[in-house]
């Protein structure tokens, strides 16, 4: 195929023939090379994909002895660390191993390290908290009603935390992940309450509680004694002598008593007191005010000197012009 145009002076031009099988060709190298690009990376990031987990990804054990589960693509060998600085030696990778962490009641972590053909390397790690304390048990009961009993559990207590509590209540009732509650029996007896608690370590504790249901039908309500009245005397009245009649002296009534009339008494003297007093009390004149009183004596004039005489002028008019 021969394609052409024009310049730009107008004159045609000619161009080579499109060779398709060589576009082709170019195509298809660069695609095999992409291929072999697209396979060999995950060999290149083999390092950065392993991983492990203990016990199946549990949070707790209360062993020391756990088992790790492991993945890493590419790996041919594997070592593993309690403290990230002293390793195990290399082995032959595998996908499971036996470990033992340290004996401390703590978060232990274990590190693993993975290498390939190339002698690269990849880091991994994972945690789970050491817990070998069982739970305290302190179970609580009391009855609620007729047959009916009040359980309680909240008092128990663990370092890690209780992940369950299983009532065996004695009459073939189990009640399990319940903390208190009430549980009414067919019938009332003695029942052998059995508690036990577990932990996330699958540590666990019992306790027996020895519950009596009594029989309330049988237990007599009681009724009050009869009230004794006086019976009538046969025997005379007793004759009137010439003895006085004993009477209280005033010095045996209660100290409050006395101690009120006393107080009383003094009231009633003051205000007779006062009383008096207003009564002999004078009363003051009142001083008569300035227009009752007599006038002050006049007295005589001095003598007038006399004075000079001074023309007379003409006299005021009330009169305007």
């Amino acid at each position: 195929m021969i394609s052409g145009g024009f310049d730009a002076e107008g004159k045609k031009m000619n161009f080579k023939p499109i060779n398709r099988s060589k576009i082709l060709f170019a195509l298809a190298l660069m695609l095999t090379i992409s291929l072999i690009a697209c396979s060999q990376l995950p060999q290149i990031n083999a390092q950065t994909s392993g991983t492990i987990s203990i016990n199946n990804g549990a949070t707790h054990t209360n062993s020391t002895s756990v088992t790790l589960t492991i993945s890493a693509i590419n790996a041919t060998e594997m070592c593993f660390s309690n403290d990230n600085s002293t390793w195990s030696n290399w082995e032959t990778y595998g996908t499971s191993k036996s470990w033992t962490i340290i004996d401390v009641e703590d978060t232990q972590t274990v590190y693993a390290q993975f290498r390939d053909s190339t002698n690269q390397t990849s880091f991994a790690s994972s945690g789970i908290i050491l817990d070998v304390t069982p739970p305290t048990v302190d179970p609580y009961w009391e009855l609620y009603s007729t047959n009916t009993v009040f359980f309680d559990a909240r008092y128990s207590t663990d370092n890690y935390g209780i992940r369950n509590a299983t009532w065996d209540l004695g009459d073939g009732n189990i009640t399990r992940n319940y903390s208190y509650f009430t549980h009414t029996y067919a019938s009332p007896g003695n029942y052998a309450v059995n508690l036990t608690l577990t932990d996330y370590a699958d540590n666990s504790a019992s306790m027996i509680l020895n519950v009596t249901v009594p029989d309330l039908s049988t237990i007599a309500t009681p009724t009050p004694a009869p009230t004794m009245t006086a019976q009538p005397t046969t025997n005379p009245t007793q004759q009137p002598t010439n003895q006085p009649t004993a009477t209280t002296a005033p010095y045996d009534r209660d100290p409050l008593t006395i101690v009120v009339l006393i107080g009383a008494i003094g009231i009633i003297a003051v205000v007779i007191l006062a009383i008096v007093l207003v009564l002999r009390k004078k009363p003051k004149a009142k001083p008569s005010k300035p227009s009752e009183q007599s006038p002050p004596p006049k007295q005589a004039p001095p003598p007038q000197q006399p004075q000079p005489s001074t023309p007379a002028g003409p006299a005021e008019s009330n009169f305007t012009i």
